[in-house]
């Protein structure tokens, strides 16, 4: 989501099978960041996290073409040990496409009664 005040990248991660260790970003930017920019927690449920990212190219998103259309993807390590880069590591992509531009607002209205 991206609107004027606000970005927001967010997904449900699912453990591979046979993998115990935490996904990790990769190809996150140099830039000093705040780490709670950039979060990858785990849910309650078991082999679930969570990838709630409040930055976009220091949290390593960016965007990519698919087909005529521009996207915003990320990569996402699923390490076998914690740490350490290895060629038996998951590597996913994850594309989404950016939600149309929205209006929002907020109305009060008054209720109270003619007395």
């Amino acid at each position: 989501m991206r609107t004027a005040h606000t970005e927001t990248f967010t997904a449900f991660l699912r453990l591979p099978q046979n993998f115990l260790s935490a996904p990790v970003l990769e190809n996150v930017g140099t830039e000093a960041i705040d780490e709670t920019q950039c979060l990858i927690t785990r849910t309650n449920v078991e082999g679930i996290f969570a990838l709630d990212l409040s930055r976009m190219e220091p949290c390593g998103v960016s965007r990519c073409e698919n087909g005529a259309e521009f996207w915003m993807c990320v990569t996402i390590r699923f390490p076998m040990l914690p740490g350490l880069k290895l060629p038996e590591d998951e590597v996913i992509d994850i594309k989404c496409k950016p939600q149309d531009p929205a209006i929002s607002g907020s109305n009060v209205i008054n209720f109270q009664e003619n007395v």
